[in-house]
């Protein structure tokens, strides 16, 4: 199964009215489609994400959805559902987080994934009439605080959120990464004095636009 779309969902139940849905769910899946996924589900989606945020893997992201059978995209897409009534509410900000963390690993998993909603493909307002058209996309934007700093003689780029690529550690596995990526002779290194940001070491100026991309290609920054 050739995955090109991450496609997400609303349970369509409000999570006030039921704050963990996903035994309910379970069951009416069971009933509706009695089809087992290989991690013991019967969830059509391959992803829940409750009220608090806790994503639980339902199935797969071998086994063949049920969650959108429109255009065939069951064996092209994974399902991602949030818990909610994304009619009359919005995503948690717990969900939000959550959602963003695993959107930014999907699509590092699978090069070049689009994430879609339902109703794209079919005629529902799944994932709900509150969330825009542009709300995954602003979750994973690469419109945020990334940029071209010198410090003590040094250059950086610094970024508001922590990735566990920035090579700011001291080891010699990470120098040779450095040194594949055409950073030659520049050693990583702690630095303490950047409150919340993560550093990225760099030979000049003239090389940030191009590392900038790099990063966020990767990351989904």
């Amino acid at each position: 199964m050739k995955i090109k779309y991450l496609i997400l969902h609303h349970s369509a139940i409000s999570y006030n009215k039921n704050p963990d849905q996903l035994k309910a769910i379970n069951a009416y899946h069971e009933k509706r489609w009695n089809s087992k996924g290989s991690l013991g589900y019967y969830i059509g989606y391959h992803y829940v994400i409750n009220k608090v945020g806790k994503i639980t893997r339902t199935r797969s992201r071998s086994d063949v959805g049920i969650h959108c059978r429109a255009q065939g995209m069951n064996y092209k897409s994974l399902g991602i559902m949030c818990e909610g009534n994304f009619d009359i509410e919005l995503p948690t900000k717990k969900q939000e987080e959550s959602l963003t963390k695993l959107l930014k690993e999907l699509r590092i998993m699978y090069s070049n994934v689009k994430i879609a909603y339902h109703r794209n493909f079919y005629n529902t307002h799944c994932p709900g009439l509150k969330i825009s058209d542009d709300w995954a996309k602003n979750l994973i934007s690469n419109n945020k605080t990334m940029e071209y700093v010198e410090q003590g003689g040094e250059q950086y780029i610094r970024y508001t959120e922590p990735f566990n690529i920035a090579f700011n550690i001291g080891d010699p596995e990470e120098e040779a990464q450095l040194k594949k990526l055409g950073l030659p002779n520049v050693k990583p290194r702690i630095v303490t004095d950047m409150d919340k940001y993560e550093v990225y070491p760099l030979v000049s100026k003239p090389r940030m636009a191009k590392v900038i991309k790099e990063l966020r290609d990767l990351t989904g920054f």
